[in-house]
């Protein structure tokens, strides 16, 4: 039982996911401000932000209405802990996991974005939450068809924590013909679960108005924003875990692991700073199109064992 709490409370539980938040955020302020000629805020500017919020009386700028939830941000940070922890636990305990989990993980990280998008981001209109949630939604099924490709490769078992052990002893899955397809997909549709440009499902003139920024404040917006750097910090765990023969913290795992992880987090933030964003309507029909064909070729020529 003490071990068990000890895994959900501190590592590779909560306090150790809301520690590796805050540094993604401040990574990601920091690399942005550099590429922007800025010099940035100093290391612990998210955790300020975040102890001014929650001090911060709760207010709206638009009267609440159907759809603004308040306990849509509890439930976008409580499943982003679910499954971040989950994906870090098969990092390193592997021998944590059990057949399916994948589909756990996936299912706790989807409803972690779904509740950032449907608790806030809404218009006067109320169309918003809607639009933005079949966007997420449409991203989700290549996101998922693609990420089926190693556990095939591997022989269909869908067992995260043991994938990597898998690909350890019979290559990584970025290197076969299908799997460098779907790693393709997965990366461009992970975009749209961190909701960072240029698939954020943002409205053209629209963006700067509505949003949790707006809908929420103080202690709700806290909540939203420290999900939302969970995420980020697990998103490239997560990725190397499927497709680059997972992240091992032996001590001759150690260097490759930091090189894997940093290379995937740095090539969101690169992406996240240099892409313009997409229409809603132009991001839709490439999630359907291009996105969803390419993960099916990849199942496909899994099947063909290329």
């Amino acid at each position: 039982m003490t071990a068990f709490l000890f895994r959900l409370l501190v590592f590779p539980g909560a306090a150790f996911l809301l520690t590796g938040g805050i540094l993604a955020a401040f990574a990601d302020r920091k690399i942005t401000a550099r590429m922007q000629s800025r010099v940035g805020p100093p290391a612990l500017q998210p955790l300020y932000d975040l102890i001014k919020l929650f001090a911060k009386q709760p207010r709206s700028a638009e009267p609440r209405r159907i759809g603004h939830s308040p306990i849509s941000p509890w439930i976008g940070l409580a499943a982003s802990l679910c499954g971040s922890a989950m994906v870090w636990q098969f990092v390193f305990i592997p021998s944590a996991g059990f057949r399916g989990d994948f589909f756990v993980t996936t299912a706790f990280l989807a409803v972690a974005s779904l509740a950032q998008i449907t608790g806030a981001s809404t218009t006067r209109s109320g169309r918003r939450p809607a639009r933005q949630a079949n966007f997420f939604l449409t991203a989700e099924l290549p996101f998922f068809i693609a990420a089926g490709v190693p556990f095939l490769q591997a022989g269909g078992t869908f067992r995260l924590g043991g994938l990597a052990a898998v690909q350890s002893a019979y290559g990584m899955a970025a290197l076969s013909p299908p799997g460098v397809i779907a790693f393709a997909v997965a990366f461009v549709t992970a975009f749209a679960k961190l909701r960072f440009a240029p698939f954020d499902a943002a409205d053209t003139g629209l963006e700067a108005y509505t949003g949790p920024s707006t809908r929420y404040s103080g202690f709700p917006l806290a909540l939203h924003h420290t999900a939302r750097w969970i995420l980020l910090f697990t998103m490239p765990a997560l990725l190397a875990q499927l497709f680059l023969g997972g992240l091992s913290f032996h001590v001759k795992g150690i260097p490759e692991s930091i090189l894997k992880y940093g290379l995937l987090f740095g090539a969101f933030l690169f992406l996240r700073n240099s892409s313009p964003r997409m229409p809603l309507s132009t991001a839709f029909k490439w999630h359907l199109g291009p996105l969803t064909a390419a993960a099916l070729i990849s199942v496909g020529l899994s099947f063909l064992h290329w």
